[in-house]
């Protein structure tokens, strides 16, 4: 019976220390790739380009907004102005041309801005979060931006 739960012990330590492994990996900062730097501009795509450029399994930020919002185009000079003094390059795509695959599952709401590692979703702003309302201001953009990015 000791050698049983012992084992049960060890096993039970082990998927604690798998988990804590990989959600300390999962929070790891990431590189945007280094063809986005050198020129601080937003290039607007579609879901051809966007559905190209994951597939491509690149890391770039993308900001998601809506034509005629008033909050996406306050927080596009927000995302503008940090992309000029950065001169790091992003993307930007209409909430609306998003397909359903990420619309409902991932990103609820607008405007917002994802940060796309190896193609996949690593993060992005919550726009009907409190806590993501502070990150729509220029210091808490750049706060919020070098908690996942390293470059």
């Amino acid at each position: 019976m000791k050698k049983i739960i012992a084992i049960i012990v060890i096993i039970v330590l082990l998927i604690v220390v798998g988990i804590s492994t990989y959600k300390y990996l999962d929070n790891k900062p990431f590189n945007i790739d280094k063809e986005y730097y050198g020129t601080g501009e937003i290039i607007e795509i579609d879901y051809e380009e966007l559905d190209k450029i994951l597939s491509e399994k690149k890391s770039f930020g993308l900001f998601i907004y809506q034509p005629l919002c008033g909050t996406s185009y306050n927080f596009e000079s927000v995302v503008t102005n940090f992309s000029e003094e950065n001169n790091v390059t992003f993307y930007k795509i209409a909430y609306s041309a998003i397909k359903e695959e990420y619309v409902g599952k991932t990103l609820k709401y607008y405007p917002s801005f994802a940060l796309i590692n190896k193609g996949k979703i690593k993060e992005f702003l919550r726009s009907d979060s409190n806590e993501d309302i502070y990150y729509y201001s220029e210091e808490g953009f750049t706060e919020w931006f070098n908690k996942y990015i390293t470059n």
